[in-house]
């Protein structure tokens, strides 16, 4: 009796569930339907929409590494500066500078891309 009612319940089950997954095959198929207006140029609206406003990223990107990766060299400098030397022979110091860098350097570009992306250049006015 225990195993009468699984075997039943999928033998009922099972066949419903899976007819929901049979799909029609004249599925119809959607395309989109543009009305074209004889007064509108659509090409000069193309190019409106690809059209580039100046900006800073180049220079952003540039300073931003330039002043982080910077500080982040005499952060790491600094650190390593402040470690107390190893006593005994072969003291060399195992501490290097160049992850802070690389940090400053990846937080720099990044901080300066946006900044200057955000940022647009303006007409030059002729005087």
């Amino acid at each position: 009796m225990r195993l009468l009612a699984p075997i039943l319940a999928l033998t009922v089950v099972v066949p419903v569930c899976a007819s929901a997954q049979r799909l029609s095959l004249d599925f119809p198929a959607w395309r989109p339907h543009f009305v074209a207006n004889s007064s509108v140029d659509h090409h000069v609206a193309r190019a409106n929409l690809q059209t580039k406003f100046p900006d800073y990223r180049l220079e952003g990107t540039v300073l931003g590494v330039v002043l982080l990766g910077g500080l982040g060299l005499w952060m790491g400098t600094e650190v390593c500066n402040n470690q107390p030397q190893p006593v005994g022979s072969g003291g060399g110091s195992s501490c290097s500078a160049l992850p802070f860098a690389l940090v400053g350097v990846a937080v720099g570009g990044g901080v300066g891309y946006v900044l200057g992306r955000i940022t647009s250049k303006h007409p030059r006015s002729a005087a």
